[in-house]
Formats: structure tokens, C-alpha cells, sequence
């Protein structure tokens, strides 16, 4: 078997869901025109993810010792249905084992590339962008999380942009991620004791932010 064609047609593939994804999510309607129309930077955009894709692969192979993933990359090679959630878990159980071990770059790739299939789970966008605070720095990450949180309105998202913000002197910023988390707790009031410590979390952090504020 040519490995290299079947990794690259599963790039393809993994592209081609995501656009997918986007276009029958309504927060990002008109994402697929809006490329259209840039088709030299899309094309662009697209030879460099690529590279980080191919790399992404690499790195759940080199944690795939006993090839659980080998299944996937024939599913993904020949573009047929595959069992979604059961395939999250798998990618996200090796992202996490990368993550944990402190292999921070192998890590980001592998996240990313799961966001790649499932552009719609917001909570693997939060472990992105701490790891991109991480490989490059605090500004890098303020910018990733203002680009998903405007497509992201979730309170848990909007704390850790919050506290990116705040460590970055972004403090009117770090405000508007707080206030924006609360007013969705208003309107969706905690129901489980989880939720209330994180909403109690949140206006701790509100206070933070106001002192720095004034």
C-alpha cells in the first residue's frame, strides 16, 4: 500500500469535512463563499495546514503503538462514514496522553487536527489555545481565542480567553470575555453544582479584572 497517497488523501478528506461541518453550521454561514473569494490565500492556507496535518498524523502514529487508529486512516482514505463520536474519543484519549506528557508540540498538532473534524466541540479549542500560549506566546493566544470566541459564545471558553487577557494587560478585554460568560449564566442559570462553583469562579475573576481596571 502507498502510505504516503493514503495520508495524503486522508488531508484531503479531513479538509473537505471541515468545510463540510462549516457549512451546515449557521454560526459561520457564508464560510465557504467568503473563501471563495480569496482563493489565492485560501490556497495558500491550505499547502501550509497540510504540512501541519501531515505532521499531526506522525504524531498519533507515534503514539498509536498498537495501531487502534489504523481503521481511521482507511476510513478517512476512502471517505466513507465513520463512527464520530467513538473516533473523538480515540483521537482525544492520544491528544490527551501527549498533552499530559508534556510533548506540547505533538500535542497542539494533534488538537488541531481533531478540530479539523469536529470544528463544533468547543472545549478541544480551550486546550488549543492554552497551548498555543504555550509554543508561542500570550498575544498569539489572546488573538486564537478572540477568533473562536466570536464564533464560541460558551461561558467556559470565554474564562480561559478571560484570564489570557487579564495576564496580558488586555484588562478591558478580560471584561468583556467575564461579563460576556455571566450574562449567558443569566439567561441559562447553572443547574448543577459544577456550574454554580464555575459561575462563583467567574465573578472572583470579574473582581480581578475590575481592580486591574482601575
Amino acid at each position: 500500500m502507498n502510505t504516503l497517497n493514503q495520508t495524503e488523501l486522508a488531508q484531503t478528506f479531513a479538509f473537505l469535512q471541515v468545510l463540510s461541518e462549516y457549512s451546515q453550521n449557521q454560526k459561520t454561514s457564508g464560510f465557504k463563499e467568503r473563501l471563495s473569494e480569496q482563493q489565492p490565500f485560501w490556497e495558500k492556507h491550505i499547502a501550509e495546514q497540510l504540512e501541519h496535518v501531515r505532521e499531526a498524523i506522525k504524531a498519533f502514529k507515534h503514539y498509536d503503538t498498537k495501531g487502534k487508529l489504523n481503521k481511521l486512516w482507511e476510513q478517512l482514505k476512502h471517505r466513507l462514514h465513520y463512527p464520530r463520536n467513538k473516533t473523538f474519543d480515540i483521537l482525544s484519549e492520544y491528544a490527551d496522553w501527549a498533552y499530559e506528557s508534556g510533548d506540547t508540540q505533538k500535542a497542539f498538532l494533534m488538537y488541531n487536527f481533531i478540530a479539523l473534524l469536529y470544528p463544533n466541540y468547543y472545549r478541544v479549542f480551550m486546550r488549543i489555545g492554552e497551548l498555543t500560549e504555550k509554543l508561542y506566546d500570550l498575544e498569539t493566544a489572546g488573538r486564537f481565542y478572540q477568533a473562536t470566541t466570536a464564533i464560541f459564545a460558551e461561558p467556559e471558553l470565554l474564562f480561559f480567553a478571560a484570564d489570557c487577557a487579564l495576564r496580558a494587560d488586555h484588562f478591558e478585554q478580560a471584561r468583556k470575555y467575564v461579563t460576556q460568560a455571566l450574562k449567558i449564566f443569566d439567561q441559562r442559570p447553572p443547574s448543577t453544582p459544577q456550574e454554580m462553583e464555575f459561575k462563583a469562579d467567574l465573578k472572583e475573576l470579574l473582581e480581578l479584572v475590575e481592580k486591574a481596571c482601575a
